[in-house]
């Protein structure tokens, strides 16, 4: 269900559950995940809902420790299991993380960010530019490879749909509402399809390196030697086939090994986008950046896994972005992320197309809004690093 779904379902939940109280008392448990209902898209929905029930004069609001103590207390019930004092044991424990790769750091203790012409919300568009080889291969099968008996032409065509047409459509969108974009692009979609290539380049679109094809798939099951010699044939193909070099990688499926970030450094790229901790860019301790790319409001998650429409996908987005921009007004102008990663096959078709370009028409006019590719948004964020180390070396 979308999340205005979920708010929706939650308030008629509660108010059956509140008519039942009346003879005897019941419980509303409403398990959360942070990385879930922390979504931007999510959030604001979820809080109509829990001030909703707050402010009716039948709930009480409490801690499971709370709710146990009274119902122990009114039927003299057994007290809660303790835990083992080892289970809590851990050596690597520490104040932040227990690992080397990056710094500790909540987005909410760090510096407000501040984007060029004091927008507050940088919308990030990342279309990924995919060729399937006919037979699956690499360390596991990427999302959205063949999936019936060879030959699977079904799957086959229906994903070079999004390279012959969709993605036309997409620069045509791009164009009319006046924006910039990413576009994650296997070597072998820069070689194949060279007029598509010059088209992005020539509207002013970045192009990320995002493998050789989807068999060019990454885990730990690879050696060094191999995952590096994968990384750097797909640059140099790219920048054969396109006549620029990638300053950013996004991993088939965001996958990594343990070696992936040094290797990426070594080939001389400047982000990834493969970590989606995060809702601005941050530097691992290598050098190299993080941009999150995060899957969360993908056209995939929302239109092909989860099976919404498309019109239920820019609801969540609008909402995403009415959240974010939210945040950076009251932070005094502080500035947001939006990711928004687009599948040529998924959003380019004809009944879908519509739903996207309405949503950029719309978003484009706010006053919040900064489109930029990834490059542009490190640049900035960067800017505003840079800035930030002046400041701490003068005080």
């Amino acid at each position: 269900m979308s999340p205005r779904e979920y708010a929706e379902a939650l308030i008629r939940q509660y108010e059956r559950l509140a008519a039942e109280g009346a003879r005897s008392g019941t419980v509303m448990c409403i398990p959360l995940h942070a990385y879930l209902i922390g979504q931007p898209h999510r959030i604001g929905p979820f809080e109509q809902a829990l001030r909703h029930i707050a402010a009716d004069g039948r709930a009480w609001i409490a801690r499971a420790g709370e709710i146990v103590d009274h119902w122990r207390a009114q039927t003299g019930g057994a007290g809660l299991m303790a835990l083992d004092p080892a289970y809590l044991e851990y050596p690597h424990r520490r104040h932040g993380y227990d690992h080397e790769l990056y710094d500790w750091s909540c987005l909410h203790t760090r510096a407000p960010v501040r984007w060029p012409d004091g927008k507050t919300v940088a919308v990030w568009l990342c279309v990924s530019l995919e060729w399937f080889p006919i037979v699956p291969g690499g360390p596991f099968k990427a999302p959205g490879h063949m999936q019936t008996a060879y030959p699977d032409f079904r799957h086959y065509t229906a994903r070079d749909y999004g390279n012959r047409v969709g993605v036309w459509r997409f620069l045509d969108a791009f164009a009319a509402a006046g924006v910039k974009a990413s576009f994650a692009t296997n070597a072998a979609i820069a070689e194949r399809y060279p007029e598509l290539i010059e088209a992005i380049l020539a509207d002013g679109h970045e192009i990320i390196a995002h493998s050789t094809d989807m068999n060019g798939t990454i885990d730990s099951s690879l050696s060094r030697e191999a995952e590096s010699a994968l990384i750097g044939e797909a640059i140099a193909r790219i920048v054969r086939a396109a006549g620029v070099r990638p300053s950013g990688w996004l991993s088939i499926a965001r996958q990594q090994s343990w070696n992936t970030l040094d290797l990426l450094k070594e080939h001389g790229l400047a982000y990834c986008c493969d970590w989606v901790n995060d809702e601005l860019p941050y530097r691992f301790r290598n050098g190299l950046v993080s941009l999150p790319l995060n899957h969360e409001l993908s056209d995939r998650q929302i239109v092909a896994v989860q099976q919404k429409s498309a019109e239920s996908w820019a609801e969540s987005l609008t909402d995403a972005f009415d959240w974010l921009a939210g945040e950076g007004r009251a932070q005094g102008g502080a500035g947001r992320m939006l990711p928004v990663h687009l599948t040529p096959y998924i959003m380019g078709l004809p009944y879908r197309i519509d739903a996207l370009e309405r949503w950029l028409a719309a978003i484009a006019a706010r006053d919040e809004a900064w489109f930029a590719p990834g490059n542009a948004i490190i640049a900035a964020w960067e800017s505003h690093e840079q800035a930030q180390a002046e400041e701490a070396g003068r005080g």
